[in-house]
């Protein structure tokens, strides 16, 4: 596994809700944002969140956002459930992950309004894992930050369209045609297009960096939204 940078993220509360209960992050798989934003204006973003709990425990997601001068950062969790009684054994029957069912969250979350007289730069971040393709129970608990990308904030109408995007992937081939899908996202209808159809190695549970767009012209028969890598780890 490859080994990233990161920061460490902020504590999450002390107790759930009920004694039983317990408090996980989510884990951060995916983003989408605008590459350009208007100043003291919200935005969504599109959040792909690793849901934690196995043997069908029930879990509560809770958003979570921070912002400062310098950056927004997606931290959310979730208030999860006992598990069943029924749990012990089927663990025992999974040592190597300690995890039955990695299930994933499509939501969109909401950056707040963001001060800029002048053009400015921020960083796009979200509570993740330092590793790819994160399995373990050990690195389910208290997530570092990643920064996802960056984005920039003006004080007037923004010129850039593209939508940023980046997290970890798995690659998808249909015939002659290459795609790439967020981990845990299991339709079709949440796959990408890859632009450069040539460019396809190690894209394999890596965390990429790139953009989506219309492109000059259709790729595989896509002409509306296609993804354009840039950077892949």
């Amino acid at each position: 596994m490859r080994l990233l940078h990161y920061l460490p993220i902020l504590a999450l509360p002390l107790a759930a809700c009920e004694s039983d209960t317990e408090v996980r992050s989510g884990i951060v798989q995916w983003m989408e944002w605008p590459a350009e934003v208007r100043a003291n204006t919200p935005f969504n973003v599109q959040i792909v969140i690793a849901e934690p709990g196995d043997c069908g425990q029930q879990s509560t997601y809770r958003p979570r956002v921070f912002a400062d001068q310098s950056a927004v950062t997606f931290s959310p969790y979730f208030i999860v459930e006992p598990p069943r009684p029924t749990c012990a054994a089927a663990r025992a029957y999974y040592p190597p992950t300690g995890m039955l069912v990695i299930g994933a969250l499509e939501t969109v979350g909401i950056a707040p309004g963001l001060r800029a007289s002048l053009a400015r730069v921020f960083e796009m971040r979200g509570a993740s894992s330092a590793y790819a393709l994160p399995m373990s129970t050990a690195e389910v608990g208290g997530q570092p930050v990643r920064t996802f990308g960056s984005f920039t904030v003006r004080p007037d109408a923004p010129v850039d369209t593209r939508q940023f995007a980046a997290g970890f992937v798995a690659k998808l081939l249909d015939t002659s045609c290459a795609r790439i899908i967020p981990i845990g996202v299991y339709h079709l209808d949440g796959a990408y297009v890859l632009e450069d159809q040539a460019d396809t190695a190690g894209l394999r549970g890596a965390f990429v960096r790139g953009y989506i767009h219309q492109p000059p012209g259709p790729v595989c028969g896509e002409s509306q939204r296609v993804f354009h890598l840039v950077a892949r780890y």
